[in-house]
C-alpha cells in the first residue's frame, strides 16, 4: 500500500451529542483524516449502552454508519477485525478502557499503535470531586500505564502537559510527540465588536458533567464585590451559591452552532489557576474574538503572548486575574486589536494543520 494512502482504524467514543474536549478532538481528528486516507472509526458497546450485554460486550456489532465508515464492536469482534484487516496505524484517540485489551494484543495484529493523551490520570483521577469505585480507578491507571509503555507514538497536547506525566512516569522521549488540539473554521467571527457598555460579560466553562475540579469557586472567590460591574456565564456544571457577590447566569453546555452564537456578545473567557492539559474551549473561544485570560497551568497558554492577543498569569498569583479584568472593562488595552489578533490562532491550529501533524507522526512510522 502506498504510503500516501494510510489504512487508519480510530478507536474511542463515537457521539453526535453535546461533546467534551476529547470527544471533539476524536471526530474532527477522523473526519480530517479520512478526506485522503483510508480511516474507519470504531467504538465499544459500553456497559452504559442501551441494549448492552456480556454477549455484545464480547461479540456484537453494529454498523453505525457507512459513509463514513463507524462501526461498535465487543471485544472479540474487535480483536477478529484488526487481525483481518491489519491497519497500518490504530490510533487511541481518548483514554477508554476498553482499549487496554488491543494494547495487549497489538502483537497479533501487528499494527502501529498511536495514543492521544487528553490528561494525566495519576494526578486527575485523586482530583476529581467524583470518587471512583476502587476497581475502576485501577483499570484507568492500568490503561495509562500500559498506553504509555505499548504506544508507538504518544501524543501530547503540550509541553506543560508532558512535563506533569514526567512527574508520575518514566516517559520515554523517543517515542514522545507534542501536538497541540485543533480548532474549526466555523468559530472566526470577523464581524467581532468588543462592546463593553458598562457590562463586562465573561465566560466560565465548569465542565458537563465530568466533575473535574475547574476552579469555579476560586474564581468566585476572586472576583467578588469588584469595583466594574461584570457578569458571569457559567457553562455546564451548576453549584448552590447563597451569596456570590456577582452577577451570575448558568448556562447549560451546547452545540457546536448554538455555541458560535451564544459567544457573539461575550467578552472574555477566564479559567482557573488549576491544571488543563489544553483546553479546545479556549481556543474556540480565541477563534471567535473573545479576550482569552489563562494561567500558565493551562496548555493553551502557550499561545498566547501577553496583552496582544489575550492574557496569561502565574498560576500561584490568581488574584491577577482581577487585575487583568479590571484593565479590560477600563480599556488600558486596545481590545479590538487583541481580539483581532487572538483570532489568528486559526493559522496555527486550524484542523487542516492539525491533521497534517498527525500524517506525519503515522508516516514516521511506516
Amino acid at each position: 500500500m502506498s504510503i500516501e494512502k494510510i489504512k487508519i482504524v480510530y478507536l474511542g467514543k463515537y457521539t453526535n451529542e453535546i461533546l467534551n474536549g476529547p470527544a471533539k478532538f476524536s471526530l474532527k481528528l477522523f473526519k480530517n483524516i479520512l478526506v485522503k486516507n483510508d480511516a474507519v472509526f470504531v467504538e465499544y458497546f459500553f456497559k452504559y449502552y442501551t441494549g448492552s450485554n456480556v454477549i455484545k460486550r464480547l461479540f456484537g456489532k453494529n454498523i453505525l454508519s457507512v459513509k463514513p465508515s463507524v462501526f461498535r464492536f465487543g471485544h472479540v469482534r474487535l480483536l477478529f477485525y484488526l487481525i483481518k484487516e491489519r491497519p497500518n496505524i490504530i490510533h487511541i484517540l481518548s483514554a477508554e478502557r476498553y482499549t487496554i485489551l488491543v494494547l495487549l494484543y497489538k502483537f497479533i495484529v501487528g499494527s502501529k499503535i498511536v495514543t492521544t493523551f487528553h490528561s494525566v490520570l495519576k494526578f486527575e483521577i485523586p482530583n476529581n470531586s467524583q470518587k471512583k469505585k476502587q476497581l475502576n480507578r485501577y483499570k484507568d491507571y492500568v490503561w495509562e500505564r500500559l498506553a504509555l509503555k505499548l504506544s508507538d507514538k504518544t501524543i501530547f497536547l503540550a509541553k506543560s502537559h508532558l512535563t506533569l506525566a514526567e512527574k508520575y512516569y518514566k516517559i520515554n522521549k523517543n517515542k514522545v510527540i507534542v501536538i497541540p488540539n485543533g480548532v474549526e473554521s466555523e468559530f472566526v467571527n470577523k464581524e467581532k465588536k468588543i462592546k463593553i457598555d458598562n457590562l463586562l460579560k465573561v465566560v466560565f466553562y465548569n465542565g458537563n458533567n465530568d466533575f473535574i475540579d475547574r476552579g469555579l469557586e476560586e474564581i468566585l472567590k476572586l472576583l467578588r464585590y469588584s469595583n466594574f460591574r461584570m457578569r458571569l456565564y457559567i457553562i455546564g456544571n451548576r453549584i448552590n451559591i447563597k451569596d456570590a457577590g456577582i452577577e451570575m447566569e448558568f448556562v447549560n453546555p451546547m452545540k457546536k452552532s448554538e455555541l458560535i452564537n451564544f459567544l457573539v456578545d461575550k467578552h472574555v473567557l477566564i479559567k482557573s489557576s488549576s491544571f488543563d492539559s489544553f483546553s479546545i474551549f479556549s481556543v474556540e473561544c480565541m477563534a471567535a474574538g473573545l479576550i482569552v485570560v489563562l494561567s500558565n497551568n493551562v496548555g493553551s497558554s502557550a499561545f498566547i503572548k501577553h496583552g496582544e492577543n489575550g492574557f496569561v498569569y502565574d498560576y500561584k498569583e490568581p488574584g491577577r486575574v482581577k487585575d487583568i479584568l479590571s484593565d479590560i472593562y477600563f480599556h488600558k488595552y486596545n481590545l479590538k486589536a487583541i481580539s483581532v489578533r487572538a483570532q489568528k490562532i486559526i493559522n496555527e491550529l486550524g484542523w487542516e494543520t492539525i491533521s497534517k501533524k498527525y500524517i506525519n507522526c503515522y508516516k514516521e512510522l511506516l
